[in-house]
């Protein structure tokens, strides 16, 4: 008998928070989980967790204890063509380089920490035997999902990570949107970048009708204007969330966070579905109209989501006990 692949890797962290930020915000990473205990990350092949060693090494949780003292080691491959836009993305995200090591068998390696003191190594996979040329990365690696949070990444917040420039109004050029992605090692093609513009669920993105230009329709974290004029909204709007930040909503209303606007749906099952993105679903009701009526400004995105700068507790109707 063997084993084939390794499936978790585990790091630990006392502050999961700053954990998720690095590995989410800098790395790029999808979150699948958290709680008070661990983080999960979901990569291509496995899961990355990363754990508060003083709660993973308590007994009796249901699983085996474990934990451990001092950095650990980690490393993500990375294709030699990226390794500038990823120095790049580390000095604009404030993570210093600690070392590069050139390997005799080819390929460089970056090395940086994570903010618990953990080494993470961009490395090639030359390092280990193994070759870029005749990778199959679309299949199981880049996914259409994988390549819409890409972009979002990128028109929305970081477009600056692959040398991409956005206009006043968020466009971007497709041609360099491309050579950006080709450069970052994500297999995106002008029909794949269609694809994925015309299948995605939320109609996150716009191309314009020559096809030269592509934008995202709402979520930005970077100032951009959107050209989008204010609109009456109904009477009621949703929001979409997990039950796990139902307190804080209830003290502090919704804000924004690192986006610019709040968004909001049309309908319930629309918001589940947004909700369920984020653990157990909870749908609150916000009243929208007399929101309105006080003075706040509403916008609606081309595909369909509402935008508006807060929403204070008072007008959300009856937010559940957490």
């Amino acid at each position: 008998m063997q084993v084939t692949r390794i499936f978790e890797t585990v790091i630990y962290a006392d502050d999961l928070a700053a954990a998720e930020h690095f590995y989410h915000e800098v790395l790029g990473l999808e979150v699948f989980s958290r709680s008070d205990t661990v983080v999960s990350f979901r990569l291509a092949g496995g899961v990355l967790l990363v754990f508060d060693p003083n709660r993973a090494i308590q007994p009796n949780r249901g699983v085996p204890s474990h934990g451990a003292i001092g950095p650990g080691h980690l490393a993500f491959s990375a294709h030699p063509d990226s390794l500038d836009p990823w120095r790049a993305h580390l000095a604009a995200r404030g993570v210093p380089i600690e070392m590069e090591v050139n390997w005799e068998q080819g390929g460089t390696s970056i090395y940086f920490r994570d903010p618990a003191g953990n080494s993470v190594e961009l490395a090639p996979m030359t390092l280990w035997g193994g070759r870029w040329e005749g990778m199959r990365r679309d299949r199981g690696g880049y996914t259409a999902v994988r390549l819409s949070k890409f972009l979002s990444r990128v028109l929305r917040h970081d477009p600056a990570s692959i040398g991409l420039t956005l206009d006043a109004q968020g466009w971007g050029d497709v041609n360099e949107l491309l050579a950006g992605a080709k450069r970052a090692g994500v297999p995106l093609t002008l029909e794949r970048l269609k694809q994925v513009v015309t299948e995605n669920d939320k109609q996150r993105f716009t191309l314009s009708a020559d096809d030269r230009h592509i934008r995202a329709n709402q979520g930005h974290s970077i100032p951009v204007d959107l050209g989008l004029e204010p609109v009456v909204p109904p009477e009621r709007l949703y929001h979409g969330t997990a039950d796990r930040f139902v307190d804080a909503i209830r003290r502090e209303g919704l804000l924004p966070r690192r986006r610019n606007h709040v968004h909001l749906s049309p309908d319930e099952a629309t918001a589940t579905r947004v909700g369920a993105r984020h653990g157990r679903p909870v749908v609150l009701v916000v009243e929208a109209a007399r929101l309105h009526r006080a003075g706040h400004v509403f916008y609606l995105a081309e595909n369909g989501v509402w935008l508006t700068d807060r929403v204070p507790p008072e007008y959300i109707m009856n937010p559940p006990v957490a």
